[in-house]
């Protein structure tokens, strides 16, 4: 028995006994199983013991019997909902109904603990601490291995580590969406921090750069092309510019040089602009053409991840291109497998997140905030929006619609949209309250948020 296994069960046991007692800890639990998948984690083979289903039961059965029900009249929650009657409408055309019917009751499941999160999530204290989980589990992984990147001089990470963040890309990617929410747990640290040291606000600011060496390890190519997307997407919406060309400037920096030092590295983001199979992101054109095709002939679609399943029915390259390949494209996934009203319901997911993200973030500027809500708003707004912008870049060249992380993210906007007014915040003043600081917070007096 290995001593992973050992301090896994010691950090879990107590998580699913205070969930018993606790919505909000065993969404804790969920959130952080979920995206942490230990698993993977202690060499040792866990999987008979179903935890992700313990967890789930130990979450839902009680919430229902206690009367915390599924939110179901948020847009997001509607919108959800919407995706998931797609998803079952185009199951009727599924080459493999098996596989459809399996990816349904994930994305049942994932959705169910994603409105129930809508509902548990109801104050900011705790949408920011299951924000810190969500960022943090996969986080500590990353920053893991960015430590291991550090001490040996630097390697290729060939794979990710299982479930929606299985291979290199999809993992790249998953680390991409969670760096804006390790910053603003850092920033909004004094808001959660309880009994905990402060030293703890720079192992969130560590595990950025950390974050990043792993991402550059991982040699993506839509992982670079997204990292860039969300770090000006970041940049741009920082009020004070100067210190954010700052702190860019200086991850930029610790990013090329390390980049610089890996053996071809150059040579595989040069292969971006060629146009050849399996060498870049352009030879991805020839399976989004394929579901243009299908989704011509299914406008309903055909079933979740049934695209493979019928590639080679429509592969006009008579197999040059490999057989029962995937789409390589989140939004095209979407169209080709729930058809034109499933990528009507995403893209509408997608744009109401954005609109409560600026909406939310508008709420930095009204004077009449104490300086931590401003400081909530802001920050949490300025995370949401880069979160997505790096995954709707990131995801054009991966299929990963169904994966934890979007439809957490979905889930922690809904509940910041109800919690936006001045009147839901309801954290406790269990340190002084800081003043109005910069967008890169290190001690609540750090710098002033101009305005």
């Amino acid at each position: 028995m290995s001593i992973r296994f050992i301090l896994f069960f010691i950090l879990l046991i107590p998580g699913l006994i205070a969930g018993l007692f606790s919505r909000f800890a065993a969404l804790l639990v969920y959130i952080g199983f979920a995206m942490f998948r230990p698993q993977e984690w202690v060499f040792t083979d866990i999987t008979w013991l179903r935890l992700s289903l313990v967890s789930g039961l130990i979450l839902v059965v009680p919430s229902l019997l206690t009367g915390v029900f599924p939110n179901l009249t948020h847009p997001i929650s509607i919108g959800s909902v919407l995706f998931l009657v797609s998803a079952l409408v185009g199951q009727f055309n599924a080459v493999r109904p098996d596989i459809g019917w399996h990816w349904l009751d994930y994305m049942a499941r994932l959705i169910l603990v994603c409105l129930l999160a809508v509902t548990i999530l109801n104050t900011r204290k705790r949408l920011l601490i299951a924000v810190g989980v969500f960022a943090t589990a996969l986080g500590l992984h990353a920053s893991k291995v960015g430590v291991m990147i550090l001490l040996t001089g630097g390697f290729r990470l060939l794979e990710g580590f299982g479930g929606s963040f299985g291979d290199n890309n999809e993992y790249a990617l998953g680390v991409i969406m969670i760096l804006p929410f390790l910053v603003a747990t850092a920033q909004n640290f004094d808001a959660i921090r309880g009994q905990w040291p402060s030293v703890l606000r720079w192992a969130w600011w560590a595990s950025v750069p950390l974050s990043i060496l792993t991402i550059i390890a991982t040699y993506s190519r839509g992982g670079a092309v997204a990292l860039v997307a969300a770090a000006l997407v970041f940049l741009a919406l920082q009020r004070r510019k100067f210190v954010g060309i700052l702190f860019l400037g200086a991850l930029a920096i610790l990013a090329v040089t390390f980049a610089d030092s890996l053996p071809g590295y150059r040579d595989r983001l040069e292969t971006v602009q060629t146009d050849t199979e399996e060498s870049s992101a352009m030879g991805r054109l020839h399976y989004w053409r394929t579901a243009l095709t299908i989704s011509k002939d299914y406008p309903l679609g055909i079933g979740l991840r049934n695209f493979e399943q019928m590639y080679d029915q429509y592969d006009s390259s008579g197999g040059a291109h490999g057989h029962h390949r995937a789409v390589h494209n989140s939004h095209l996934q979407v169209l080709v497998e729930l058809g034109i009203p499933g990528l009507l319901v995403w893209m509408s997911l997608f744009a109401y997140s954005i609109f409560a993200a600026v909406r939310l973030r508008r709420g930095a500027k009204d004077p009449a905030r104490s300086p931590q809500d401003r400081l909530f708003c802001f920050t949490l707004g300025n995370a949401f929006l880069t979160s997505l912008a790096g995954f709707l870049i990131g995801g054009s060249f991966l299929s990963m619609a169904l994966n934890d992380a979007t439809w957490f993210i979905f889930a922690f906007v809904a509940a910041a949209d109800r919690l936006r007014h001045p009147a839901a915040a309801q954290l406790p003043e269990t340190v002084p309250a800081p003043r109005p600081t910069a967008t890169f917070q290190v001690s609540p007096n750090a710098a002033r948020t101009s305005h």
